[in-house]
């Protein structure tokens, strides 16, 4: 596909353009200070894992310089369609962003098409203080369905140790783990809002990201059958101390199979967590969560210390199936 709006001409991407298409990205949230934004390695797992040639666009300036960007990934079977998109700071106020989003509902809708379905729910998420997004959004009839919330805790005192309940045993999450806790987390997750199964292949690309770390991931095994029930994934990302000024320990994940909650293995995991980031020189704990979680989240990690900094409003519009 290649056509031309707001000046830039538009064509599906190449993984030769992962270096500069990073590059956009980090622009973008530069200039709109976001917490957090993908790197060239979440760009290879798109190249991996989606249709590039179908789910994404990049808009080149005539100097072959990538300005805005856009692309989709369905949830399980499409009936949700997510979507990623940017305009570089240098190219904004010239309709770039309407283009790239009415590429963007476009395809969705051809996407409920090729999957048989009558429509799909297209979402878009930014942080609150993003304000052009917003504007966008609404302007284009999205409505905002969900909050989520980032969550701090600073790491000058860290939780003692205490015992798990009788019957339960923490231990490091080795690499034969992975496709155990997998089908936990599967579990863990099933009926969560915006939450699809994970693959194999996803799976493998989750846990193998390279700001994933091992000594800061765990799982709780049930003694009598020696099965895990309850996980915690932990990551690191070097980029936010150059953003924010901070050394963070992020829970990616923390999941418990439905039969063994409230038994305080979620609790137990997150304290054991934030003692592992201080020890490794950390100085906040970081996390997000859905604000709509049922499952008594929000009391968790406030009981662990943790608080709101920020918030992120989840946009969504209903898009008909277009052949």
């Amino acid at each position: 596909m290649t056509e031309e709006f707001g000046g830039l001409l538009v064509r599906t991407p190449r993984r030769t353009d992962i270096p500069a298409w990073a590059q956009l990205i980090a622009r973008i949230a530069g200039a709109e200070r976001h917490t957090w934004y993908e790197k060239a390695e979440d760009l290879e797992t798109f190249f991996e894992l989606q249709d590039a040639e179908s789910d994404a666009i990049l808009a080149f300036d005539d100097d072959g310089v990538p300005r805005a960007h856009g692309r989709l990934t369905a949830v399980g079977d499409g009936a949700v369609v997510r979507s990623e998109g940017g305009v570089d700071p240098d190219w904004r106020r010239r309709g770039i962003g309407e283009h790239v989003l009415g590429w963007q509902q476009e395809r969705a809708g051809r996407i409920a098409a090729e999957r048989g379905l009558p429509g799909t729910a297209l979402r878009a998420q930014h942080e609150e203080h993003v304000e052009g997004p917003a504007q966008l959004l609404e302007s284009a009839g999205f409505g905002v369905v969900r909050w989520f919330h980032e969550m701090h805790r600073g790491l000058d005192r860290v939780p003692p140790e205490r015992p798990l309940a009788p019957g339960y045993e923490l231990l490091n999450w080795t690499p034969e783990l992975d496709e155990a806790i997998r089908v936990l987390h599967n579990l863990a997750f099933a009926g969560h809002w915006g939450s699809a199964p994970r693959s194999e292949e996803s799976w493998a690309r989750r846990v193998g990201n390279p700001e994933v770390r091992r000594a800061w991931c765990t799982v709780v095994r049930e003694t009598r059958s020696g099965d895990p029930v309850a996980y915690h994934l932990g990551s690191h990302d070097p980029e936010i101390e150059r953003l924010h000024g901070r050394v963070e320990g992020y829970t990616e994940l923390i999941g418990v199979h439905p039969e063994h909650r409230g038994r305080g293995l979620a609790r137990g995991l997150l304290e054991d967590a934030v003692r592992r980031f201080a020890a490794d020189g950390m100085t906040t704990a970081a996390l997000d969560m859905d604000s709509g979680n049922g499952t008594g989240a929000l009391a968790l990690y406030e009981g662990v210390g943790y608080r709101v900094v920020n918030r992120a409003p989840v946009w969504e519009k209903a898009v008909p199936a277009t052949p």
